[in-house]
């Protein structure tokens, strides 16, 4: 009788080991959770104007906010009609490529780079940096976790972390 339970025990054991194989291999499943909670530190980003990740953006040029005012567009830096910020909080974002071992994540519109790592005209600075997603520490930790909850089997990739 112990022989026929531990038989059975040692099966499930050895398919639970080929399946964490597995999932060690192949964690694409696991990026689309990696993307929501990339669009949501974003999305704080945003609403802090930069704070979020320890920066917050400069404030508009004076000529800036006229043209805004006059468009009929708000104050906040990075925001006329959303576009910018919704590709990358949208789900998924404008640029999200997964396989087996990575993923990008990100946005395709020349004003993300532009903001993310500010512009220079005639030798000086045109618009300043205004970064838009940086990788912190806290963030690096949050997406291991969520990888790790995927290799493990708890939620099948469905990790909450916010």
């Amino acid at each position: 009788m112990g022989l026929e339970y531990d038989q059975v025990a040692g099966r499930r054991v050895a398919k639970r080991i080929r399946n964490l194989a597995l999932r060690t291999e192949d964690v694409s499943k696991s990026w689309p959770k990696v993307g929501a909670y990339l669009g949501r530190q974003v999305r704080r980003q945003f609403s802090t104007r930069g704070k979020h990740f320890g920066t917050p953006w400069k404030p508009l040029a004076k000529a800036t906010r006229k043209q805004k005012s006059k468009l009929g567009f708000g104050r906040i830096p990075l925001v006329r009609k959303g576009t910018l910020r919704e590709s990358f909080i949208g789900r998924p974002m404008d640029i999200e490529k997964y396989s087996p071992q990575q993923a990008v994540f990100g946005s395709s519109l020349k004003t993300a780079n532009w903001q993310q790592h500010g512009t220079r005209r005639h030798g000086k600075q045109h618009i300043p940096p205004r970064p838009i997603l940086e990788v912190t520490a806290l963030m690096q930790s949050d997406v291991k976790e969520i990888i790790k909850k995927y290799i493990v089997g708890k939620g099948k990739g469905s990790a909450g972390i916010s």
